[in-house]
């Protein structure tokens, strides 16, 4: 991608962490050793941290507001990544999470804007992801879970799942 926004810098960074946590499980696998993922996931992250703002979020560039979509993707990818055995910043991931509970918690943007369903549902399911969620949130989305899109009901599922939550 020629610009290297934040979305962007996480589409080629997230997909290189599946790859490389798919090399280890499965024994099978392999890559070319050209490939060197581990230099392109590092890459990535280090591009991630000088886009987070002193807030602890990410805009969709490093000088635009945080946005709350941008922030759940980047703190669960980073907490994939880590997963996978890169070495990650627990505090950015951490700083990320505040910002997201914050955003979440007040129930818009940085500019204001009320959050949508389906961002909140993304939201929520990052939190889980990521450590946890307070269960208000939760509580307040299975609540609107009728006016959810596919997608918005899908993250709600994992979300109840992951949560060891039995609701039907």
């Amino acid at each position: 991608y020629p610009y290297g926004c934040t979305e962007q810098t996480m589409s080629s960074f997230l997909p290189n962490v599946i790859v490389s946590q798919t090399l280890k499980d499965v024994k099978t696998a392999s890559v070319r050793t050209s490939n060197d993922l581990k230099k392109k996931v590092e890459r990535g992250r280090n591009r991630l941290y000088a886009y987070q703002h002193e807030g602890g979020g990410w805009g969709w560039w490093n000088n635009n507001p945080s946005d709350p979509f941008m922030t759940a993707y980047v703190i669960d990818g980073l907490t994939l990544a880590k997963q996978a055995g890169y070495e990650i910043d627990d505090d950015r991931i951490s700083r990320g999470r505040v910002k997201l509970e914050a955003m979440l918690h007040a129930g818009t943007n940085e500019k204001g804007t009320p959050l949508d369903s389906e961002t909140r549902a993304f939201m929520v399911y990052a939190l889980v992801e990521t450590g946890g969620v307070d269960s208000a949130h939760l509580d307040k989305l299975f609540g609107e879970r009728t006016n959810l899109q596919p997608y918005g009901r899908a993250l709600l599922a994992l979300d109840l799942s992951l949560q060891k939550d039995k609701r039907a």
